[in-house]
């Protein structure tokens, strides 16, 4: 085997002894990619999450602005109306963004608490037009309508 090396030219012997190092650096760098790039996947999913966090916060703080300028309308307050519609605006974009979050995150994998929640929330503001549409027609039981919005925030 030595005499096989001695025949070698230099380059020869060069090479074979930093292949496998190379070979061995060029692992450790594929690892520590694929290791960031996991850890990467991990923060935007997390960011993900603090987003829909974020926009059920805001949607159920407009939800609740909401809900105190419809008893301003139900009690028959001027200029009660054009705050109240304004407000309408501002909690269909969040719910819009709250709805879009939740599509983001696609598969990622929530806790069934998390989801049966979320959904819930989901769920009960599709009743919110209708409760806008009693509010602003205030045929019904205005105590009834209130108790309704509250449940929504909830």
């Amino acid at each position: 085997m030595l005499n096989g090396l001695k025949n070698l030219n230099i380059l020869k012997k060069i090479l074979i002894i930093t292949l496998p190092l190379t070979l061995f650096t060029c692992y450790l760098v594929w690892n520590e990619l694929q290791a960031k790039s996991n850890y990467q996947a991990e923060i935007l999913k997390i960011k993900s999450l603090v987003d829909v966090a974020s926009n059920i916060s805001t949607l159920l703080h407009n939800m609740q602005q909401e809900r105190g300028l419809s008893s301003k309308v139900l009690s028959g307050e001027r200029d009660a109306i054009s705050l109240y519609q304004s407000q309408n605006s501002k909690v269909d974009s969040e719910r819009e963004k709250f709805v879009n979050g939740l599509a983001e995150l696609g598969d990622l994998e929530l806790s069934p608490k998390i989801k049966s929640s979320a959904e819930e929330l989901k769920s009960n503001l599709n009743t919110i037009s209708d409760l806008r549409n009693q509010i602003l027609g205030s045929e019904n039981n205005n105590i009834e309508i209130l108790n309704k919005y509250s449940a929504i925030n909830q």
